[in-house]
């Protein structure tokens, strides 16, 4: 993005680069996934390891066809936000974009 090719984009939070202003987006709760016959099935919430199942956020695995999710008992999310170099700076449409952002996040 530091090219300026690019207005404004998706990036999860983490050890990102402090050169652009960030707007909090959604927060993705990380789930347990597994085949719909697992023994799971019928648990609301599953944490142990080495049990043939899978952990990834939750905007992917909805996704995802033929298997169940569940909640950890452990909670552990990423932070999706917007990127861009300059809210400040921005183009108009840029502008809008995030003010509707604003209204749909969290």
């Amino acid at each position: 993005m530091s090219s300026g090719i690019i207005d404004i984009g998706f990036v999860v939070k983490g050890k990102t680069n402090t050169n652009f202003d960030f707007i909090p987006l959604i927060k993705d709760n990380m789930l347990v996934a597994y085949y719909p016959e697992h023994r799971f099935h019928t648990k609301e919430t599953v944490v142990q390891v080495g049990l043939g199942v899978t952990i990834g956020p939750e905007l992917f695995l909805k996704a995802q066809q033929n298997i169940r999710t569940r909640k950890l008992t452990i909670q552990n999310s990423r932070e999706v936000n917007l990127a861009c170099p300059s809210i400040a700076e921005a183009s108009p449409a840029v502008k809008e974009f995030l003010h509707v952002a604003e209204d749909v996040s969290y």
